[in-house]
């Protein structure tokens, strides 16, 4: 699992001296348990508040799959971001077609080989989306071309875009005009198609930890924590769990704390999610360094979170990225691996 950028507190546990960084945590998972890596790596230059995935790409050797993550967009320093960058180095491999600065949100698409990057917050919650699709020359070189993506339905900010096959998107959540949203959406074409209103969560969520487990071969969307109370900015402890669409959201376990905005990725057979870092609470600054799993036993009657036993270097929210890479061969040009 990496866990890159993104705010931390430089010192431990709480304090209001928090802070943009380049340090990169990345774990490894070995027979469903998360192990701490060895060493670390760190961006080209400080970035928060992005997003990315992995994308996949066949070799020349027939089924042979090189993976490739990706993190796009964001905000530096300076200014927000439009490059999009393979973790574990410093080499671009595409532009966004406008800078796209917080609040966005990406998911892959087309069997692994398309990134769709959307939305964005730069004072106003923007509404277009692009595509980004993956090639490879001769040269085994990767880079991403852009095409102009579906609006989104809705305007929004902070909410959750997840892929729940290959052919349907959902989108989830978000914030605007000051208030948490507990709209649900979903896409099948994403060249042509219409998006759909689906049945609203309980409780209104921006910020929420976003996932989607596989509960004996039934895809269950996961809404966890996040900001309900866009006034105030407070946060909450409850997690909703979606197993069919066109059918009600239902009460999923209570998370451990009261948490958003923390990073989150589902190992490749999609049977736990993880999440780590994120904000417990806004009024006064309290950031996170613990690191949770959901998995469900049987059915989404019986779904547990637990807290591990190990933790983050260092409190941390707004993370660029986290995820876990399937078990295909890792792109050469990364330095990632523990």
């Amino acid at each position: 699992m990496i866990l890159t950028s993104g705010y931390v507190n430089v010192w431990p546990l709480h304090s209001d001296d928090y802070s943009p960084t380049r340090h990169t945590d990345v774990f490894a998972l070995v027979n469903g348990t998360l192990f701490l890596c060895s060493h670390s790596f760190h961006l080209p230059f400080v970035l928060y508040r992005t997003t990315g995935g992995y994308l996949r790409s066949s070799t020349a050797a027939a089924g042979n799959h090189t993976v490739i993550p990706v993190v796009c967009g964001g905000k530096t320093e300076d200014y927000s971001a439009q490059k999009c960058y393979r973790l574990g180095s410093d080499k671009v491999i595409g532009k966004l077609a406008a800078p796209r600065d917080g609040g966005l949100a990406s998911t892959v698409v087309n069997n692994g080989r398309t990134l769709w990057v959307t939305g964005g917050d730069s004072g106003n919650s923007a509404t277009t989306t692009e595509l980004l699709d993956l090639s490879i020359d001769s040269n085994h070189s990767f880079s991403l071309t852009t095409r102009e993506g579906l609006q989104l339905p809705i305007q929004t900010s902070h909410y959750c875009l997840q892929t729940v096959d290959n052919e349907t998107v959902i989108l989830y959540g978000g914030y605007h005009d000051y208030s948490s949203l507990n709209d649900t959406w979903t896409i099948r074409d994403l060249d042509s198609g219409v998006w759909e209103r689906q049945a609203p969560m309980t409780t209104p969520r921006s910020r929420l930890i976003c996932g989607v487990l596989d509960v004996n071969g039934q895809k269950v969307i996961v809404a966890a924590g996040g900001v309900f109370d866009g006034d105030t900015f407070a946060t909450t402890d409850t997690t909703e769990l979606l197993a069919a669409l066109n059918e009600a959201w239902q009460p999923g376990p209570d998370l451990p704390t009261k948490l958003a905005s923390a990073g989150s990725a589902t190992t490749p057979d999609q049977s736990t999610m993880f999440i780590a870092g994120g904000i417990i609470s806004f009024i006064p600054d309290s950031f996170s360094r613990s690191i949770y799993s959901l998995q469900c036993a049987n059915d989404i009657l019986d779904c547990q979170w637990t807290m591990l036993d190990f933790e983050l270097a260092y409190p941390r929210t707004h993370s660029s990225l986290a995820m876990i890479l399937p078990p295909y061969s890792i792109d050469e040009g990364s330095e990632m691996l523990c």
